[in-house]
């Protein structure tokens, strides 16, 4: 990794780590696109019966063992946002490897010396020549 894009990286990671940190907290507390259609539909979750969601340590971007306000959403976006900056930067190196190992099994077998014609052609035009 260069050093201009280790910047950009670390630059990127700031910025989303305000964002999830701070500015997350004055976020709309109406419901988001995929509540909202579920209200619609009919399938939202409700204590007579409706479809119950599965269990979250980020239920409605907070945490459960922190009291509801700020600093439970500004941990949990936190968490979250470094979370998935582990697991993009994780897969970003397995490619990274996979790809390495591609260039260099290229490399090698461009590399092999090979004879342009099949195994035993050669043999019979050098005995042919005087």
């Amino acid at each position: 990794m260069t050093a201009r894009n280790r910047h950009t990286l670390i630059a990127g990671a700031l910025v989303a780590l305000l964002v999830a940190g701070v500015v997350s907290y004055f976020a709309s507390r109406n419901p988001d696109g995929l509540e909202a259609t579920q209200v619609r539909l009919g399938i939202a979750a409700s204590p007579d019966g409706g479809v119950a969601p599965p269990p979250s340590p980020f239920k409605d971007y907070g945490l459960r063992w922190l009291p509801a306000g700020f600093a439970s959403n500004a941990v949990a976006g936190l968490a979250g946002t470094v979370l998935v900056l582990a697991i993009l930067l994780g897969l970003g190196a397995l490619l990274k490897r996979s790809r390495q190992t591609e260039a260099t099994e290229a490399t090698r077998s461009t590399l092999t010396l090979r004879s342009p014609l099949p195994q035993g052609e050669g043999e019979q035009r050098q005995s042919s020549r005087p």
